[in-house]
């Protein structure tokens, strides 16, 4: 059954509407943090009325495990071109350089992330949306630890890949909290800790 004219203008205006929350949930994070930003802000930013964003999302942590979805679509793609990268034989220290800064200029050009993170790690009530991306980046990351050539398989591989998530976790939090022209050393202290932590699985890997 095809839609009818007149429900495609009503489909077209709801996507619009969705976008505009976003992008203004996204601004009223980066200028305001976790706390402050209400849906009162985000409705007079986005320049709708407050029960509008209510036919969409019920409360604001709604938003939030929205923007979560959208930064996972994101590391996604990064984490496949670094899987890509390794089968092609590129090292697993350059590997992971190029995706820390990409990273790390990410959070720095879409400065919601941030708070975004700190919400889903410090609201009681997004404990299990945290654990939820945590356990989906561990899923990713033991795919490009394998790539590196890591002889773990299953569950030590997952346990060795969930302690990585943790500390890409504190990464970011670092990297959040740091001002901009600290981020390279932030970046750099943090590849050394990371190496640290993997090299020893990696067959082949220096010592």
């Amino acid at each position: 059954m095809q839609p009818s004219d007149r429900s495609l203008p009503t489909q077209s205006r709801s996507q619009e509407r969705v976008e505009k929350i976003i992008l203004a949930t996204q601004k009223m994070l980066a200028l305001h943090g976790y706390e402050e930003t209400t849906i009162k802000r985000i409705a007079q930013a986005a320049g709708i009325k407050q029960t509008s964003i209510y036919r969409y999302y019920p409360n604001k942590r709604a938003v939030i495990s929205l923007l979560a979805d959208i930064f996972i679509n994101e590391q996604n793609k990064a984490i496949t071109h670094c899987i890509e990268e390794s089968l092609r034989g590129q090292p697993a220290e350059k590997v992971i350089h190029e995706f820390n800064t990409k990273l790390r200029m990410g959070m720095h050009q879409e400065q919601w992330i941030s708070p975004t993170q700190l919400a889903l790690r410090s609201d009681p009530h997004l404990r299990d949306r945290h654990e939820e991306v945590l356990d989906h980046f561990a899923e990713r990351f033991s795919l490009l630890l394998a790539s590196f050539g890591v002889s773990e398989t299953g569950e030590a591989l997952m346990r060795i890949s969930k302690s990585l998530v943790l500390i890409y976790d504190a990464y970011m939090m670092a990297i959040g909290r740091a001002p901009f022209e600290d981020h390279p050393k932030v970046q750099e202290d943090f590849e050394t800790v990371i190496h640290h932590y993997i090299d020893p699985f990696i067959t082949g890997a220096p010592n």
